[in-house]
Order: C-alpha cells, then sequence, then structure tokens
C-alpha cells in the first residue's frame, strides 16, 4: 500500500503546484518557450537588447480596468512613475538605477488577463528608418493562477544604436491559445499585430 499512497500523495501536490484546470485535455501539445522563439528570429539586423525584468503582477480582477497591452518608453528618471505602481520594487529600483543617458528603456505589458498564461515575452526588435518594432509574443497555459495577473517585459536599449528625431516604438504581438479543432486541443499562433505604439523624441 505504501508505494500506492506515495505516488497518489506526489500527484495530489503535483495538480496543487501546478492548478490544473480540472477538465483540461489530456496530451496538450507542448507551448514554445521565450528562449526558443527568440533563437527563431534572431538576425544580424535585430538591434541588440538587455532585459531588465520579465515578471508577472497579480491581483484581484475587480481592481484591474487595464486590459489592453501597452507600451512605454521611458527615456529618464522622471518617467517611472508611469509604472511604478505596476512592477515589483526591485525591478523599480533597477531602473532607477538605470542611465538614461546611455540607454532608453522599453516596458511592454501584456494588459490585464481574465485566464493564465505561460510566458510574455519581447523576442526581437526590428528597425525601419525610425521605426522601431518589438516583436512580442503572449503564449498560454493550461494552468490556471489563483489570481489574475498581467505580465511584463522590461528592457534597455542603446541610445547609440537608435537614431535621433521622432521615433514611433510599436508592439507588435503574436497570441499562442490553445483552441479546440475537431476534437482535438491544439495550440494555434495568431498574426502578428501591433497592439499599442508610442512616439518620442530622441535628440
Amino acid at each position: 500500500m505504501k508505494p500506492i499512497f506515495a505516488v497518489l500523495t506526489a500527484l495530489a501536490l503535483l495538480l496543487a503546484g501546478c492548478q490544473v484546470y480540472p477538465f483540461a485535455p489530456a496530451n496538450l501539445p507542448p507551448p514554445p518557450i521565450c528562449e526558443e522563439l527568440a533563437q527563431q528570429e534572431q538576425s544580424p539586423e535585430n538591434l541588440s537588447f538587455e532585459t531588465i525584468a520579465r515578471e508577472s503582477y497579480n491581483i484581484p480582477w475587480r481592481e484591474s480596468e487595464w486590459t489592453d497591452p501597452e507600451l512605454f518608453v521611458l527615456t529618464s528618471a522622471e518617467d517611472i512613475s508611469a509604472i511604478e505602481q505596476y512592477i515589483a520594487p526591485d525591478v523599480v529600483a533597477a531602473l532607477k538605477a538605470t542611465n538614461f543617458d546611455d540607454a532608453v528603456v522599453l516596458a511592454a505589458f501584456s494588459g490585464w488577463m481574465p485566464h493564465a498564461a505561460w510566458q510574455f515575452c519581447v523576442t526581437s526588435i526590428t528597425q525601419q528608418q525610425n521605426k522601431i518594432l518589438l516583436h512580442t509574443h503572449l503564449i498560454d497555459s493550461p494552468v490556471a493562477p489563483a489570481t489574475i495577473a498581467f505580465y511584463y517585459h522590461l528592457l534597455q536599449l542603446a541610445r547609440e544604436e537608435l537614431p535621433t528625431g521622432e521615433i514611433t516604438f510599436s508592439l507588435a504581438l503574436t497570441t499562442h491559445r490553445y483552441v479546440a479543432l475537431n476534437g482535438q486541443t491544439v495550440l494555434e499562433a495568431s498574426q502578428e499585430e501591433i497592439v499599442a505604439s508610442v512616439t518620442r523624441s530622441l535628440p
């Protein structure tokens, strides 16, 4: 009996930790991960960037009104106040330590979600003249969190790599969602769509 009890105990702990949907289909296709997608999008023409933080923020749904993806462009320490309440304290500290004379910070937010996500990330950044495009992925998950969350990816670009004058930064989002198709659950990727844009003037 002991081996059976051990197996049942391990299964209960696994389910408690993962909080799987009660009726989640079996044999779900595995979701991609950000690192794999970033590798697929590698190109010598891409702008290089450094991740400051890639995390989630949990809050009861009734307190949220921000449901759409958003993009913030931070060019000075004063700009941090626009997102400070939505990010972790240690991330705020990291932002305040940024040298804005040499870097521009881009903050991509998924918006509040009524269901779980697996990952949200910027995988590559491309430039077309004075237009900067952040290629971003929101990856669905069959795992449900205890609270509703939104996800964010904060990164910095070297100012020397950016053009001067008016620049339009755009968040181009691809969504990977589990859907029912012909009696099976599959993972489908949407067409990339620009969901947010910000124009800033850089000296």
